[in-house]
């Protein structure tokens, strides 16, 4: 097979997302808990608080499981592969989909940063590919050093495309 290069996502994207997941959860959570107990400062304390307590936490932690279930199982499940003539973009991880884009026909490299991204290393590919009668946009998300990656499908370039440009917001 031709030799291939992966084009990773980003873990250290995978982390934000987790901690900030978590911490926007957790920040309902307490204020949903002062709400409760400053409304029942006057009243002691029973059993049917504890128990709508306990019920409360337990909410919260299916919600934190499945949001961050999503969250990982949307990593795993994204790969970009470039072989000699191609890239390969594949996706799922029960029913797995692969689409071949001829590097031939790549007309633009872009690399996108938002301020957490550079901070962290990971952005956005936006990739132009044409042929006659067809263009197709589209971008490779939450890549791992997204400039390295961006110089490795600039080889594929012609003389008469654009350049890589790096944006951020």
């Amino acid at each position: 097979m031709d030799d291939m290069h992966m084009i990773r996502p980003s873990a250290r994207y995978l982390m934000v997302r987790m901690i900030s997941t978590i911490l926007i959860l957790d920040t309902i959570y307490a204020l949903i808990i002062l709400v409760s107990l400053s409304s029942n400062l006057q009243s002691t304390y029973g059993t049917s608080l504890i128990i709508g307590l306990l019920f409360l936490h337990s909410i919260k932690f299916i919600f934190l499981v499945f949001l961050l279930s999503d969250i990982v199982i949307r990593f795993l499940s994204v790969r970009y592969y470039i072989t000699k003539h191609h890239l390969i973009i594949g996706s799922g991880i029960v029913h797995n989909e692969e689409k071949t884009y001829e590097l031939n026909q790549l007309k633009s490299v872009s690399v996108y940063q938002d301020w957490v991204g550079k901070r962290f290393n990971y952005g956005s590919i936006h990739l132009i590919f044409t042929a006659p009668s067809y263009t197709e946009e589209f971008s490779l998300t939450n890549v791992a050093s997204p400039q390295k990656a961006a110089q490795e499908l600039e080889k594929f370039l012609g003389e008469d495309q654009m350049p890589v440009s790096r944006s951020s917001r």
